[in-house]
């Protein structure tokens, strides 16, 4: 499935949506990973607000590109279904070529969340924060591998996966090869 299509984001349900280290990852497991990624960031943004480091602007800047993944993610959280629940009204649909009006249009879930997303941020944003994370990510476990850097990496890449952004995983003890 493609992220960057209008119906794009992990399906609901148990199908599998990406492998990881050998392991097939649900949709389920992909929401289930957003949500407690979308959480934390939004916490330790909160946070930061709360302390005076950061003006709530920033944090809502910051914390952008994880709502727009969770949105994607099919993450489910109030404020995300009040604002869906505007996107899936109906519409009017005026087709081209002198066809009839449609009323009552209504948005396909996909659709509305791909809509929202996109309305809360642009997809190149939130591909290079997916992308920055999982790299960050896949490092520190290369460098530090711990069962909490594995699981780590191990949830980045499957959101990745889910979403169809391509990562950059080096593989670590390898040389760099200089082009010919």
């Amino acid at each position: 499935m493609s992220a960057h299509s209008a119906a794009g984001g992990a399906k609901a349900g148990s199908v599998i949506v990406a492998y990881v280290f050998g392991k097939a990852i649900t949709a389920d497991e992909v929401r289930s990973t957003a949500t407690r990624v979308l959480r934390h960031r939004e916490r330790v943004a909160q946070g930061l607000v709360n302390t005076g480091r950061w003006p709530q602007a920033e944090a809502d800047r910051r914390t952008a590109p994880w709502k727009a993944i969770g949105v994607l993610c099919r993450v489910n959280t109030p404020q995300i279904e009040a604002v869906l629940a505007s996107y899936r009204r109906p519409l009017i649909h005026i087709p081209h070529a002198g066809a009839k009006p449609r009323y009552d249009h209504v948005f396909t879930d996909d659709l509305a969340r791909s809509l929202l997303a996109t309305d809360i941020c642009s997809t190149i944003e939130w591909c290079a924060a997916l992308r920055e994370a999982t790299a960050s990510a896949v490092k520190l476990m290369q460098t530090n591998r711990s069962e909490t850097t594995v699981q780590a990496a191990s949830e980045f890449l499957a959101i990745s996966r889910a979403l169809d952004v391509p990562t950059r995983a080096v593989q670590p003890g390898a040389p760099e090869r200089l082009a010919a």
